[in-house]
């Protein structure tokens, strides 16, 4: 299943009109922007795959965004945001230190 059909399912929406996708998916593009900021290194399979919490975060960014809300997103996810920034740099000094 795509992204969009995820995030469409997760926020209720039953049909499907050009505009409500075009929406969606522009709301998809920039919490993926958002979320890249912090952990630079998640891939659009990342994002997809329900088992990684780059979907999960994802999916709620879209339910705030939707809302007009995605400031208050960074607020209430502050702490799982902090902690997947934090795996993200051990990763990245992980990479640094096997590059030497």
């Amino acid at each position: 299943m795509a992204l969009l059909d995820d995030v469409r399912i997760y926020l209720d929406i039953e049909s499907l009109d050009s505009f409500t996708q075009q929406k969606l998916n522009l709301i998809i593009a920039n919490g993926k922007q958002r979320l890249r900021k912090i952990v630079p290194d998640w891939t659009d399979e990342d994002f997809e795959n329900r088992d990684c919490s780059a979907n999960s975060l994802l999916l709620d960014y879209c339910r705030y965004a939707r809302s007009n809300a995605s400031e208050i997103f960074l607020k209430n996810y502050r702490e799982e945001l902090l902690q997947e920034r934090q795996e993200y740099e051990v990763r990245a000094e992980e990479a640094l230190s096997d590059e030497d």
